[in-house]
């Protein structure tokens, strides 16, 4: 299984978790693909990736778009708090099933079992590991969450559907759409 996990490398989005998860499976047949910048003082989590023979360390990019995204079996996204973050609309819209924290607004966009996998809390690992044992045993659950995701997607997250609420709210209904 070929892991994706792309993000800053700061508190945030929780490298420790990730390297975690990667110390658990290290007798497992899982490949964990990790993408970022070092916001943080030291580059200690960059570092510890190298003593993991399960990670490989790509260092920074430049948007989801820019990498292999083919090559990978899915998402991993393990940040302890956040809105509803781009690079899962990205990983979605690029054909990815995604494992992500349920924090913020994420559980708007990942419906657990349906168009992803949810952990909570954002920190267990044990539920990471079965999520991605899940998905190991059973590939079929990608195209379901792929499938599933991208018409959620299409359905609230489009500039039609945006544009739809705009006319919605007061101030916007007597505007020009031309201006």
């Amino acid at each position: 299984l070929d892991i994706l996990w792309a993000g800053r490398i700061d508190r945030q989005k929780r490298p420790d978790i990730l390297c975690e998860i990667a110390r658990y499976c290290q007798n497992m047949p899982f490949t964990f693909h990790v993408y970022g910048n070092s916001v943080l003082d030291n580059d200690i989590y960059t570092r510890y990736f190298s003593t993991l023979k399960n990670i490989q360390y790509y260092g920074s990019y430049n948007g989801l778009n820019t990498l292999p995204v083919h090559l990978y079996d899915v998402f991993l996204y393990t940040s302890q708090w956040d809105g509803i973050p781009n690079t899962l609309l990205e990983a979605i819209s690029l054909g990815l099933p995604v494992i992500a924290s349920n924090v913020g607004g994420i559980s708007e966009l990942i419906i657990n079992e349906k168009t992803g996998f949810l952990v909570d809390p954002y920190d267990n690992i044990n539920k990471y590991l079965d999520c991605l044992i899940k998905i190991y045993n059973n590939r079929n659950l990608t195209k379901e969450f792929i499938s599933n995701s991208q018409e959620l997607i299409c359905k609230r997250h489009s500039w039609d559907n945006f544009l739809e609420k705009l006319k919605k709210i007061s101030i916007y209904i007597n505007c020009d759409e031309n201006k």
